[in-house]
């Protein structure tokens, strides 16, 4: 009889530790659904927002006619950027800033953020005349990409150009 409790109780050990690695994996599997939903949320409101895909389209057509010859479309397209409202900028920039918040925080996964705003963050910090036209009417230039405010994208922004580079 004492053999057979002790086999009971190796049972019961047994069960409750599989109940427990299945718990385990079923919250990570759930957490990683919540962080991909979470990137999927601002992916979205990104795309749906015209000015934003105004902005971006504005900065990929600048970086596409950087290495080519067509000195007159890139003035064209950079001026075009300059002249963009600093508050539509601003939003676009409190879009980065969710995306480089949640990337540094783990509330997304930081590799699925990059390889979908990789060119975003690039074109707004990391090409100078694209991320100097970009900056040319908010706060005091060019250098207010620099200031603490936008540390969290920066940090961002150098993973980005790492990986266009």
């Amino acid at each position: 009889m004492v053999d057979n409790t002790k086999w009971i109780a190796l049972i019961s050990v047994v069960c409750t530790a599989a109940s427990a690695l299945v718990g385990i994996i079923a919250y990570l599997r759930q957490q990683k659904i919540n962080r991909i939903q979470n990137l999927i949320s601002v992916f979205q409101r990104f795309a749906n927002n015209d000015d934003f895909i105004a902005i971006f389209n504005t900065c990929d057509a600048s970086y596409v006619r950087l290495n080519n010859s067509a000195g007159q479309e890139l003035s064209f397209y950079l001026n075009e950027l300059q002249t963009i409202p600093a508050e539509k900028k601003l939003k676009y920039l409190s879009l980065l800033e969710e995306i480089a918040i949640f990337s540094k925080n783990s509330v997304v996964i930081s590799k699925n953020a990059l390889h979908l705003f990789k060119f975003h963050f690039f074109y707004v910090y990391g090409n100078h005349k694209i991320s100097s036209a970009f900056w040319s009417n908010i706060g005091s230039g060019d250098g207010e990409k620099n200031k603490e405010g936008w540390s969290y994208q920066n940090e961002f922004a150098q993973k980005c150009a790492a990986i266009i580079q």
